[in-house]
């Protein structure tokens, strides 16, 4: 669904913005002023990150998004008795062993790693692809067990 971000003087706050989304098509003219409006998806307009989970990560690639992003933190977790690997690619549609990840996150037996910032911590210029492999390797393909690798990716 296309919505509208509107934007306007609030006179019941001093110096303060009025911002809400609105269905496209919606007209608004707020209290005789002119009103401007962005128009967008509802997530191109939200202020705010998004969550994308997965439970059973494996190395077939999984697209987060299909349009430019960043992300702003992650919590990877691994079951397994040795090691898996995350790979982040800028990619639009899902990543394959032929492509080359932006990073590669080691994930340690039976652990997790958190990482999250308030500001984008990556840009991605075409898009968000994620996989899971029990090897380093960039065109390392072999996947880790059911349920073995656990990921929250927050993104906008």
């Amino acid at each position: 669904m296309t919505f509208q971000k509107i934007i306007s003087e609030n006179p019941y706050k001093a110096g303060g913005i009025a911002i809400s989304a609105q269905p496209t098509g919606f007209y608004n003219k707020a209290l005789g002023e002119e009103v401007g409006v962005i128009i967008g998806t509802a997530e191109q307009l939200l202020p705010y990150p998004t969550n994308y989970r997965n439970i059973s990560l494996l190395n077939v690639g999984q697209v987060v998004k299909d349009m430019p992003g960043s992300i702003y933190g992650f919590i990877v977790s691994n079951t397994a008795a040795t090691p898996r690997y995350l790979k982040i690619y800028n990619k639009a549609t899902a990543a394959t062993q032929s492509d080359v990840p932006v990073m590669t996150i080691k994930v340690p037996a039976n652990g997790s790693v958190n990482v999250r910032e308030d500001i984008p911590m990556l840009f991605f210029s075409i898009g968000i692809s994620v996989r899971a492999t029990t090897g380093v390797a960039d065109a390392d393909n072999t996947a880790p067990s059911a349920n073995e690798v656990t990921l929250n990716l927050i993104y906008r």
